[in-house]
């Protein structure tokens, strides 16, 4: 089932598909091309995401010679399979948000793939927020996108998150925005599990594709971090600081004498 919309001169175009064919892979097309800027592909199941978008990420290396691709997870679940997928690409960079232990975080050979984790240590079990994710936004993901300079962003996110996932439909609209001055605003989302869409996740859907449309968003207040998430991001940009140049700001700078100050 496809679903196209058209807002003035821009082009949504919502996919209710199982795995990957020829209509997703000319979504893609049209937003490298730039005769799109953006799309939504919902996929009915998980099953087998990481084959769908690892086919999806080979098909436009190889036939778009990319040179740099960001694939952000925005899941709480912890993916392992999927994070293995392109760990020794130079040309793909990995970065996911879950919630698990600091210590499950990872990075490749060349240090250009990791996780962060930002859910309570003591409680796995309580939801991360518009904080929590806007923390890690600032802190880690848009330094590390901006160094990277990705040429499309492949965004992903999971329907099954239901319990965990506490963002707001607001806050998550201005996640997306956030993501909007990457790569030109070309941005390929895939939401899976499409059919365990409720109405928070409607909700989140609709002001997502909002954001990328580029209409105006509501204000948004933020309250107080959790301090394991702050624990965890802190943890993050030590670990990954050695690769990221952008991730260095927190080292003590050395002071020197200048006269011209």
């Amino acid at each position: 089932m496809c679903y196209m919309f058209l807002f003035s001169y821009l082009y949504i175009i919502i996919l209710f598909l199982q795995g990957v064919n020829e209509t997703s892979k000319t979504l893609l097309d049209d937003i490298i091309s730039g005769e799109m800027r953006n799309g939504v592909f919902i996929p009915e199941s998980s099953n087998n995401m990481a084959n769908t978008i690892k086919s999806l990420i080979t098909y436009v290396l190889d036939k778009h010679q990319m040179e740099r691709l960001l694939l952000l997870d925005l899941s709480i679940s912890p993916n392992k399979e999927r994070h293995q997928i392109f760990m020794n690409d130079k040309r793909v960079v990995y970065l996911s948000i879950h919630s698990h232990v600091c210590t499950e975080m990872h990075k490749s050979n060349q240090g250009v793939d990791f996780s962060v984790s930002l859910s309570s240590q003591v409680d796995p079990r309580i939801p991360v927020g518009d904080e929590e994710y806007f923390a890690v936004f600032h802190e880690i993901v848009l330094p590390v996108a901006y160094q990277f300079g990705p040429q499309l962003v492949m965004l992903t996110t999971s329907l099954s998150d239901n319990k965990s996932f506490a963002v707001t439909a607001k806050g998550f609209s201005h996640l997306i925005h956030l993501l909007t001055c990457l790569a030109g605003g070309k941005i390929f989302f895939i939401v899976e599990d499409g059919k365990n869409i409720d109405a928070k996740w409607d909700d989140r859907i609709a002001s997502g594709v909002s954001a990328l449309l580029g209409r105006t968003l509501e204000p948004l207040k933020l309250g107080k971090t959790q301090d394991s998430a702050i624990a965890c991001i802190a943890a993050a940009q030590k670990m990954h600081r050695v690769n990221w140049e952008c991730l260095k700001f927190q080292e003590k700078i050395p002071q020197v004498e200048s006269t011209n100050c």
